[in-house]
């Protein structure tokens, strides 16, 4: 069995511009290790953070434009 989880967020940048980023994983189930609820948390978490991530990079990249504006 597999558990996915994906994520998506949507920015607006100000000027009719926007940014979209999309994350997911896929993950097998390996029921000697764990049950399918704790790899679907394990992969929810995952992707969570490597959004927010991903977010406050393109938010630093922003803020370093408008400064440098």
């Amino acid at each position: 069995m597999n558990v996915s989880y994906k994520k998506r967020l949507v920015k607006n940048l100000g000027n009719y511009e926007t940014v979209t980023i999309e994350i997911g994983a896929d993950e097998v189930v390996d029921y000697e290790i764990e049950s399918s609820q704790k790899t679907y948390d394990r992969v929810r978490e995952f992707v969570n953070m490597r959004l927010k991530e991903e977010f406050m990079k393109l938010s630093n990249k922003k803020e370093q434009n408008d400064v440098s504006h």
